[in-house]
């Protein structure tokens, strides 16, 4: 991780508060076949969002276009219930390299 950024990867496991979030990159072997992912999902494991699925559409986050946030208040895309958490503890953007 350098200056606060992490690159996520499929199947890569995050802590956040009391809950762990799993990235997935949708379809799944895209990049092998040279395609691009259309979904990133996210799902909670543990703590009181257990269970909980995100999905979000690619396509309306390129080039930073759109941010997903993450945090406990409402206006967070994936809100956490969690007072170990910040109002916005952190956000996700997609960036090609």
């Amino acid at each position: 991780m350098e200056n606060g950024l992490a690159v996520l990867k499929d199947n890569m496991l995050v802590n956040v508060g009391e809950a762990y979030i799993v990235v997935n990159l949708l379809p799944e072997g895209a990049e092998e076949q040279g395609r691009s992912y259309d979904t990133l999902k996210l799902k909670m494991f543990g703590g009181p969002n257990n269970g909980e699925i995100y999905e979000f559409n690619t396509n309306e986050m390129k080039n930073g276009e759109k941010e997903i946030l993450i945090g406990r208040t409402p206006d967070c895309d994936v809100k956490i219930n969690d007072k170990l958490l910040s109002k916005i503890q952190s956000h996700v953007k997609l960036q090609y390299v």
